[in-house]
């Protein structure tokens, strides 16, 4: 498996935006609309997973978050 800098980007982006408690570890998909074709790409190589959360008094989130594969990945690069 090949892993493009710009795919990269995003798995970065996801990670950092994993903190955010009020998403619960979930990225939403609509921050990421311009980068549908890489998502699906990380997606199929299981890097990363498509996730719903619902925080507390919250609407539900449709998004994005590392597997345990995608990060060990992130962390050697």
């Amino acid at each position: 498996m090949s892993t493009t800098s710009d795919q990269f980007t995003v798995l970065e982006m996801v990670d950092r935006f994993s903190g955010f408690k009020r998403y619960g570890g979930v990225m939403p998909m609509r921050l990421l609309a311009s980068r549908e074709e890489l998502i699906d790409a990380l997606i199929s190589n299981r890097l990363l997973t498509f996730k719903e959360a619902r925080p507390k008094g919250g609407w539900c989130v449709e998004g994005v978050c590392l597997t345990d594969f995608g990060r060990r990945l992130l962390r050697t690069r």
